[in-house]
């Protein structure tokens, strides 16, 4: 499984979308910031996450 820290969690889930990944629609909100989950197309998982504004 892949994490990875990002800037624009909206803008990398449409670019993962318009490239054949599997992104799941919800995403978690918290104290930490925002995630999302999604697998690409060789099947690997992946975990994006926004921190915080002001992180």
């Amino acid at each position: 499984m892949l994490n990875d820290r990002v800037e624009d969690l909206d803008g990398l889930r449409l670019a993962l979308r318009e490239a054949g990944g599997d992104v799941l629609d919800n995403i978690q909100e918290s104290d930490d910031g925002k995630f999302a989950g999604g697998v690409d197309r060789e099947g690997n998982r992946g975990e994006l996450g926004r921190p915080p504004v002001g992180s």
